[in-house]
């Protein structure tokens, strides 16, 4: 039972964190369609603006959206981008995680 607790807490403590979140698929369909570049490209575009501390990337299987991979949802404003490209990172970050806009 303490080891649920444990968990729990850990789960808890992670869902509370007040960093926004980037959530990129990546199950078969998402690596098939390029997700893995496109998680290298956010990495970078985070360690390039310094912001790696300020923004979290999550790495989550498929969302659903097959035919849309890679895509992406960003919390916790639940912002959906798909068919993303690696060129597609730094614009997201900034303009979107950073000044709140959504991008066309």
């Amino acid at each position: 039972m303490r080891n649920l607790d444990n968990l729990r807490n850990i789960i808890i403590k992670e869902r509370s964190s007040h960093l926004p979140c980037i959530t990129i698929s990546s199950g078969t369909c998402g690596q098939a369609r390029g997700s893995l570049k496109v998680i290298q490209a956010f990495q970078d575009a985070l360690e390039k603006n310094k912001l790696e501390d300020k923004i979290k990337i999550k790495v989550t299987g498929c969302h659903g959206f097959c035919e849309a991979e890679p895509n992406l949802i960003i919390y916790p404003d639940e912002i959906f981008y798909h068919n993303v490209c690696p060129e597609d990172a730094e614009e997201i970050i900034l303009e979107t995680v950073v000044y709140k806009k959504i991008i066309d």
